[in-house]
């Protein structure tokens, strides 16, 4: 697509049922943003379907040649998950993080998990509203008791407070030193109560929550090794 607006990512599709919408979503905006005559839609969209699909979606076009109509019966190939089977998907993400601590000790697999997990609640979300408060108490089920234990302290409300609070979180760790950076080591594998005792979470201050995107701390260093 081409126009004189700035460049745009060209719209992309993985071929799955939950990223369909989103796809046809952001295809239909990008088609409108550059005046695309909307009888050139359907024939267009042909261009960004991956190879295993394009059969379908070309025996459809045919028949619907109307991009509205076209869009309502390309939909029925590709049903959104259920409530089921969105949940099941969801807890066996936290599952597999919980089973595994060490994969949210570090800010990039930190992130890594919550676009994952962002993801999978989203699919709930297309059939019920989540509150806020079981956003968060889920999320923290996939974390390391011991990064648990540290956001937790900025009694995060949200999940952007938790976005919020993990980067002074791991700007905290970052700091530590080797003697007490051995002993966070060994609290991953610990239980969030063993944690919480720990001189690590006891040493960490955060800031108010009105500064929770600035780092709030008191570096624990010295040996402090007593959980």
């Amino acid at each position: 697509m081409t126009g004189n607006l700035s460049p745009l990512p060209e719209p992309t599709w993985n071929g799955t049922a939950g990223t369909i919408r989103q796809f046809i979503r952001n295809f239909t905006w990008l088609c409108k943003r550059h005046n695309l005559p909307i009888d050139y839609y359907v024939q267009d969209v042909l261009n960004y379907i991956p190879a295993p699909h394009f059969e379908i979606w070309e025996s459809v076009a045919r028949d619907h040649p109307i991009w509205d109509d076209f869009v309502k019966s390309i939909l029925r190939y590709y049903p959104q998950p259920s409530l089921a089977d969105s949940s099941g998907n969801l807890g066996a993400l936290i599952s597999r993080f919980n089973e595994h601590p060490s994969h949210t000790i570090q800010r990039d697999n930190f992130f890594s998990y919550l676009r994952q997990f962002t993801f999978a609640l989203s699919a709930i979300e297309q059939h019920r509203t989540v509150p806020k408060s079981e956003k968060v108490s889920k999320f923290f089920e996939g974390l390391a008791p011991i990064i648990r234990g540290l956001i937790d302290k900025h009694n995060p409300k949200d999940m952007n407070e938790v976005i919020a609070a993990s980067n002074p979180v791991y700007d905290y760790l970052g700091l530590l030193d080797s003697q007490t950076t051995r002993l966070f080591g060994q609290l991953v594998y610990l239980n969030l109560e063993a944690c919480q005792r720990s001189v690590i979470v006891q040493g960490y201050n955060p800031l108010s929550s009105a500064n929770r995107d600035e780092p709030g701390l008191t570096v624990v260093s010295h040996g402090q090794t007593d959980t």
